[in-house]
Order: C-alpha cells, then sequence, then structure tokens
C-alpha cells in the first residue's frame, strides 16, 4: 500500500495539472510503497520548457529539498543513488504507463 514505506517522492508541476497529480498519487498508492508530496511552484528543471508551453508534466523526485546534500557535486555519483528510490518511482511511471494502455500492472 502506499505511504507505507519511508521512501517519498514530490509531484512537481502546475496547479492546472491537479488532475494528472491525483492520477499519479492514487496510483502510487496502490502499485508503490512511496508517500507523496506536491510542489505547485515548478521551477530550474528541464520539464519547466513543457509545462509553460502547456504540456501536462510532472517531475518525481526525492521528497524533500536537502535529501541530496551532494546533488551536482562530484560526490553525486552512480554508486550515491538510492535505488529503492529509483525503483519506487520507476514502478510509478510503469503503472501509470499501463493504466492507460489499457494493460493492468
Amino acid at each position: 500500500a502506499g505511504g507505507a514505506g519511508d521512501l517519498g517522492a514530490c509531484l512537481e508541476s502546475f496547479a492546472a495539472h491537479g488532475d494528472l497529480l491525483d492520477e499519479l498519487q492514487g496510483v502510487g498508492a496502490t502499485y508503490t510503497t512511496l508517500f507523496f508530496r506536491r510542489n505547485l511552484s515548478a521551477f530550474g528543471s528541464d520539464h519547466v520548457p513543457f509545462l509553460l508551453a502547456g504540456v501536462p508534466t510532472v517531475m518525481a523526485i526525492e521528497a524533500y529539498d536537502g535529501a541530496n546534500p551532494i546533488i551536482h557535486s562530484t560526490e553525486d555519483v552512480f554508486h550515491a543513488v538510492d535505488l529503492d528510490l529509483v525503483a519506487e518511482i520507476t514502478r510509478l511511471g510503469v503503472a501509470v504507463i499501463a493504466l492507460r494502455a489499457g494493460v493492468a500492472p
């Protein structure tokens, strides 16, 4: 069940895409152990130009700013990646794609 674990994801988008955020969070509650928080003030990442062009877009990232103290440093290397978090966010994306394709995950 969603939220059962200690891993969390921040779903970042604009308020206009609340329905997409609701969908992701609902699917996440069923198919992942993530807890979720939302940031409706998207900034500074590759998804922002799409949002500004009106394309419904969401970035899923660590739940809290500062969760990765080595981000964008020379210590930010593969062995430092939280593979459990990567797996849960990937599970979320795959489940959403499967459900939208009409295939139960």
